[in-house]
């Protein structure tokens, strides 16, 4: 039997909606879209993993922002280094 599924997660809309997209072919399509909805809506957040994930977006941000300031040094530096050369 041939079986296809794509699931790339719910996508939650500017007006705070879940859509949910799965694509497919199977015959178990709404089965895996009962058990997906139900995934979502008895969701529970725990408190642990939660501070582990706070955490972990936490230090990313910070990554993400020291990586953009050691970029942007080095653009001035180099744009300075340019109007030297001339």
């Amino acid at each position: 039997m041939d079986m296809m599924i794509y699931w790339d997660g719910p996508t939650i809309l500017d007006n705070g909606r879940v859509q949910v997209i799965v694509v497919g072919y199977n015959h178990k399509m709404r089965l895996l879209l009962d058990t997906i909805i139900g995934k979502i809506m008895h969701f529970e957040v725990k408190a642990d993993r939660f501070d582990v994930i706070k955490e972990t977006s936490s230090q990313r941000k910070r990554s993400l922002l020291s990586i953009t300031l050691k970029m942007f040094y080095f653009m001035v530096r180099s744009h300075r280094d340019v109007k030297k050369e001339k």
